[in-house]
């Protein structure tokens, strides 16, 4: 009898303290990066609601495609998604 994790007489896997190879579970699941097709250069004195209207996204869309920004912390020269693909 072949255990969980045995193959061709080789064991893989983890063992506990009795001997029994258990398979190591995959935890979480991560998403696929974002694509990005266009790119806007903040201005001084942009915020996310503005760049947002004058490209017409919605809030869900325009932090879909820039996962981590801080619109607080916008400035000059940094590059926005503008269109893309979450």
């Amino acid at each position: 009898m072949v255990e969980v994790g045995e193959e061709s007489g080789r064991r893989s896997g983890c063992w506990n303290l009795d001997g029994r190879v258990y398979r190591p579970l995959k935890v979480g699941f991560t998403k696929p990066a974002p694509q990005c097709f266009s790119v806007y250069g903040v201005e001084s004195g942009d915020t996310c609601f503005a760049i947002r209207q004058e490209f017409n996204l919605t809030a869900a869309e325009f932090g879909a495609v820039n996962p981590n920004l801080e619109c607080d912390k916008l400035f000059p020269g940094q590059w926005l998604c503008v269109v893309g693909r979450a």
